[in-house]
């Protein structure tokens, strides 16, 4: 059982007469001192924490780990991730964050006598370092069959996007006879994604394709490369460069192209 520093104290008060141990001067030094050291964001959009445990108080560190939340106070149970000390640090890597809004980082650690709280980080604006994609197609253009020819169109329109129950989706089209359906884990933003078997539910940096031309179509190949950017917070830019996608039971085709999502 996890309890507060008040009953601890008066516990460690009562077992330290029954054992005729010392009792500590300051009631604070029974419980773990604990820092949150830094709160970095990394390349992909994941933010890193480091805790640093700086006394385990009176009896060993049994459990410690980090809470975040978009409230200023958050509490243990807040997006708990339990984790390991190694030493004296501990650490731990979150993702999925809204670029658009502020969270809040804290660490915690328990012993015997109780639990204690770190100092609190914050952090906005989280996103993926910028990645220049390897190929500069024409903006709303795509090329379907790239090495083959005649698969390069001009997309006259880009739907609104669609929130599914775990998804986040779009559809592109040309007045040819080219369609691309996107189907995000999230709402997108700046970053490199990469393609799935299918829905990307629960997978922040996932997206399936499904690409329609002509009399066939297919889905992209598993782990190809998709690049977003992100201008505003309703406008990305999206490029494919030689995605790899499955026409019918086994002919596959290159995939270039970018796309301005919502094409106005």
């Amino acid at each position: 059982m996890i309890v507060g520093k008040h009953t601890a104290l008066i516990i460690a008060l009562i077992c330290c007469l029954l054992s005729c141990k010392k009792v500590l001067k300051d009631w604070d030094d029974y419980f773990p001192e604990i820092e949150l050291t830094s709160a970095a964001v990394l390349s992909d959009g994941s933010v890193e924490l480091v805790g640093t445990v700086i006394s385990e108080g009176a009896s060993p560190i049994e459990f410690a780990g980090f809470c975040v939340s978009t409230q200023p106070m958050p509490v243990m149970d807040d997006d708990q991730a339990i984790v390991s000390v190694d030493g004296n640090t501990f650490t731990v890597i979150y993702d999925g964050f809204d670029p658009y809004t502020r969270y809040y980082f804290r660490a915690w650690a328990v012993n015997e006598w109780g639990y204690t709280y770190s100092n609190i980080l914050s952090l906005d604006s989280i996103v993926a370092q910028p990645v220049d994609p390897p190929c500069a197609p024409s903006m709303n253009t795509i090329d379907f069959i790239v090495g083959v020819g005649g698969g390069n169109e001009v997309f006259d329109n880009v739907d609104e996007p669609m929130h599914g129950f775990k998804t986040w989706d779009f559809r592109a089209w040309t007045t040819g006879s080219g369609i691309i359906d996107f189907s995000f884990g999230s709402a997108p933003h700046t970053g490199v994604y990469t393609s799935t078997s299918g829905p990307p539910e629960d997978i922040p940096n996932g997206v399936y394709l499904y690409v329609q031309y002509g009399a066939g179509g297919g889905a992209a190949l598993s782990d190809q490369p998709v690049y977003v950017k992100e201008i505003t917070p309703s406008l990305w830019e999206v490029t494919l460069c030689d995605v790899t996608w499955k026409w019918g039971s086994s002919d596959t085709f290159k995939l270039s192209g970018a796309l301005e999502c919502p094409y106005p």
